[in-house]
């Protein structure tokens, strides 16, 4: 839906762009000509001719902006599809500490080198990771399991040469240094 919502926005403002740098500006230049030639002949004019000309202008160009609320209207719709639409999210709850759901996939992940994840382990496995780097090890856990469950350990995993490293939370534990030999294996068997 939300995919929908942007097309909406895009397609709306590709209308209104066009128009603006296209279509609006030849019809503006061709009324004015037809309304140029549909003026009486001579060198003057009367002014109640005049005026009536640049009125039947002014009316036949209010009229064709008018048209730019059909692209608008498109675009506030689009916009409102997109900014209200749900996005799936992986789970409503967190996972709490007692929970049987804490699982990740039995098959080793490949990293490339240099690439950095979040990581949470918890009897000699790994229970949680991800990706984002953006976010402190405090609001990760906070997302994916509520409070650092008992007895887990929370840090930083990254893949230098051949070697999947893990370095703890400053924020959990006040120093950043290795983590301990079984939380490195641990990592190790679903990080290669």
């Amino acid at each position: 839906m939300k995919l929908f919502g942007i097309a909406l926005l895009l397609f709306g403002f590709l209308w209104i762009a066009v128009d603006t740098a296209d279509t609006f500006v030849g019809y503006q230049h061709t009324r004015w000509m037809w309304q140029s030639q549909h003026l009486p002949e001579g060198e003057t004019i009367k002014r109640t001719d005049a005026i009536a000309a640049m009125r039947d202008l002014s009316l036949a160009l209010k009229d064709r902006h008018r048209v730019v609320f059909l692209p608008a209207l498109l675009m506030l719709a689009g916009g409102l599809v997109a900014a209200f639409s749900r996005r799936k999210q992986k789970s409503e709850t967190p996972v709490t500490a007692d929970s049987d759901d804490i699982k990740r996939e039995p098959e080793q992940i490949k990293l490339s080198e240099g690439q950095t994840l979040l990581v949470i382990v918890k009897d000699e496995r790994v229970i949680e990771y991800a990706w984002d780097m953006g976010l402190p090890h405090v609001e990760f856990v906070k997302r994916r399991v509520g409070k650092l469950p008992e007895g887990a350990w929370v840090g930083t995993v990254s893949k230098f040469g051949k070697d999947v490293a893990a370095i703890s939370s400053k924020y959990f534990y006040g120093f950043q240094m290795p983590a301990s030999e079984s939380v490195t294996a641990a990592v190790r068997a679903l990080f290669k």
